[in-house]
């Protein structure tokens, strides 16, 4: 999970997070970005429709990027299966399959779509990005790491490969939606890499 400075969160300045508070804004972050497609959303939007103050999102967030890598990292915790069972395929293919199964939803595929869209622009946006991306591949690596630590990879094999092969078909699929992102196509994509 990103931490709120890999987020673009600003340094604390004043009152601590409400939890509530902080889980109305995450959630309204999701919806308004699958209502608003590519036009995206306002920050005054997202403070009406979480029943905050823009002051209260811009205390914990610095843009509307950092709330959306936010609201996925917590999204992605929170659905994504990690676990060590002692079988890397059974274990790959649970993360896989759940990872494209959240991605495929329509609030989450909406953010990551215009997380995308502002990273491209460059800047901080871009540095959101990054970290955003950077915890999802680290959550995958951790499940290719156990698997080489039970002797189910050769030393041969390339994780960071395998991570852009898992992770660039989610993007594809999600940036162009050309084809759904599902459950069979995690398990043929768990196929293809695994040795």
């Amino acid at each position: 999970m990103i931490d709120d400075q890999q987020a673009g969160a600003r340094p604390h300045t004043g009152r601590r997070r409400n939890d509530a508070t902080r889980a109305a804004i995450l959630s309204a972050v999701l919806d308004l970005a699958a209502e608003s497609g590519s036009a995206g959303f306002t920050m005054d939007e997202l403070a009406i429709r979480a029943g905050v103050s823009k002051r209260t999102i811009y205390r914990w967030w610095s843009s509307r990027s950092a709330v959306l890598a936010e609201a996925l990292a917590n999204r992605a915790v929170t659905v994504v299966v990690q676990r060590d069972t002692g079988v890397l395929a059974e274990d790959l293919r649970a993360f896989v399959r759940t990872t494209y199964e959240a991605a495929g939803a329509a609030p989450v595929a909406a953010a990551l779509k215009l997380i995308m869209a502002e990273g491209l622009g460059g800047g901080p946006a871009e540095t959101v990005l990054r970290a955003f991306v950077h915890g999802r591949r680290a959550a995958l690596l951790a499940v290719l790491d156990l698997g080489r630590q039970h002797g189910e990879l050769p030393e041969t094999y390339d994780p960071e490969l395998v991570a852009d092969a898992v992770f660039g078909i989610l993007w594809y699929r999600v940036l162009i939606g050309h084809h759904p992102l599902t459950a069979d196509v995690a398990d043929q994509v768990v196929a293809l890499i695994l040795p």
